[in-house]
């Protein structure tokens, strides 16, 4: 997703420190904490981007992309890095060939920005769930493994600007 982050980056023209927010969209993390998003923010060096996931499978950029025009026209954000990674293929059943052909492996990302010309963006989407559908595509755990949540010890982070000291 970083890889994908820099190049968008670079067809927009702006640097990382114009990030206000990046929301990657992921099933398949390569780990719970710290989230995908702040693994990219600090691999562009983003370092005021408000940082999040989205797990929402196939549907998952799209869900990214709404839910960045929705902090844009709101106000709450002005210039967003939307991605969307998957390593599916160190998910899937290789012995199921009427599955495992379908999952693959990619990362792509796009800037979105408010733009007042009233010409292109977002005009319409249109989203649901096809709930007697849900049970067709499921994760089926092989092997129970214990997952735990460890820290570098104890350490104060100060963002940049912030005065400690300040009362």
């Amino acid at each position: 997703a970083a890889h994908a982050a820099e190049a968008a980056l670079e067809n927009a023209g702006i640097g990382a420190d114009e990030l206000d927010m990046i929301i990657v969209a992921t099933v398949s993390a390569d780990t719970y904490v710290p989230s995908t998003s702040c693994s990219v923010q600090g691999a562009i060096g983003a370092i005021r981007a408000t940082c999040f996931d989205i797990n929402a499978a196939c549907s998952g950029f799209l869900f990214a992309l709404n839910t960045a025009y929705a902090y844009i026209e709101m106000g709450m954000a002005k210039t967003v890095l939307v991605a969307g990674a998957e390593t599916l293929s160190r998910e899937v059943d290789w012995s199921d060939r009427g599955s495992c052909i379908l999952f693959g492996d990619g990362s792509g990302a796009a800037i979105v920005q408010k733009d007042d010309s009233n010409v292109g963006g977002l005009i319409a989407s249109v989203t649901g769930q096809m709930v007697h559908r849900v049970m067709y595509l499921r994760v089926k755990v092989v092997e129970f493994k214990i997952h735990f949540i460890i820290t570098n010890g104890f350490q104060q982070v100060i963002p940049a600007g912030i005065d400690p000291g300040r009362k």
